[in-house]
């Protein structure tokens, strides 16, 4: 079972994730964050999650910052480092 991160602050497109997911057995938890602190921190203790992010709405300065996260958090699920 894996975490989810859900790490974007507009309301529709989170309640949406949360709707597509909450019948998925193999999730353990779902974590939401709005800010790139939190994600940092729940990556930290969660280093095998995968992570449905936006990235325009954390703050992050550029592709290239998300690109340091992924590399940074190798275990965490890079496929799913979205922008939706």
């Amino acid at each position: 079972m894996r975490n989810i991160i859900i790490a974007d602050n507009q309301d529709i497109s989170n309640a949406g994730w949360h709707y597509l997911l909450k019948d998925q057995v193999d999730i353990s938890e779902i974590s939401d964050v709005s800010v790139k602190k939190d994600l940092l921190q729940l990556l930290s203790e969660y280093p095998t999650s995968i992570v449905i992010l936006d990235y325009t709405c954390l703050t992050l300065k550029s592709v290239n910052e998300l690109l340091i996260l992924q590399s940074r958090f190798i275990h965490v699920d890079g496929s799913c480092f979205l922008k939706n």
